[in-house]
């Protein structure tokens, strides 16, 4: 791999940039490619470096998209079309040269996914918790002061506090929006108790990183209750 490549793969990858490394492991004559030769394929189809001339690219950019999509390796064999046999492979992808000068190439689709970021808020019991589950889950994990969402936040992790209470009731959390509440509770409270429980919800569509606390009561009630609604990060 060549130092500006590692370099670009380097920094895509801190940027959180999902992205294909496409590289040949076997090109056979007449082709512009070289076995080694590589190149990077993004989510918009834009292709950095070089695995063969405009025949082999729009194969390489579809099948690199779909990996992309899929999540899965996949070797790439562009054959010629009435050139002759060639080994089987297991698992391959096969399309055909479009180029009458003929050649063949296999090249080898990694797509690489950024994990999941969980974005912690502050350092306590809570979130230290949350940070030690989350890599065992395949997240990757940041953490900040900031209680602001982060870009691209999909999910509130948030600790809810029912206290002072004068009647029974539950809270119900849902994305903003939602056509209809949820039939499931967050939690039940009772009087002169307070009862907190934490409860991950997506983010709601009638705007931006806003949720909805529905505060529920015995119909004609005329009870009231203190919420506190304590975030603890976010998903990504």
């Amino acid at each position: 791999m060549t130092q500006p490549m590692a370099a670009r793969i380097t920094e895509l990858t801190a940027k959180r940039v999902p992205f294909v490394h496409a590289t040949v492991v076997r090109a056979q004559f007449p082709t512009s490619a070289q076995a080694g030769d590589q190149a990077i394929v993004l989510a918009d189809g834009s292709v950095e470096g070089f695995v063969g001339g405009h025949c082999a690219v729009g194969s390489v950019r579809t099948a690199a998209l779909a990996a992309l999509r899929d999540g899965e390796s996949v070797l790439l064999r562009v054959l010629p079309e009435d050139g002759p046999d060639y080994p089987e492979s297991p698992g391959s992808q096969v399309v055909v040269n479009p180029c009458l000068s003929g050649g063949a190439l296999e090249i080898f689709l990694e797509p690489t996914l950024p994990a999941p970021l969980l974005h912690l808020i502050g350092a306590t019991p809570i979130t230290d918790s949350l940070a030690a589950m989350a890599g065992p889950l395949g997240f990757a994990v940041e953490r900040a002061e900031d209680s602001r969402p982060p870009d691209g936040a999909v999910a509130v992790a948030i600790n809810l506090t029912a206290a002072a209470a004068t009647d029974f009731g539950n809270l119900r959390a849902y994305p903003a929006g939602t056509p209809s509440p949820p039939n499931a509770s967050v939690l039940n409270f009772y009087p002169d108790a307070a009862v907190a429980n934490g409860a991950i919800i997506p983010l709601g569509i009638a705007g931006p990183n806003h949720i909805t606390i529905q505060v529920d009561m015995p119909l004609g009630s005329m009870g009231r209750v203190h919420v506190l609604a304590d975030v603890m990060g976010y998903f990504q």
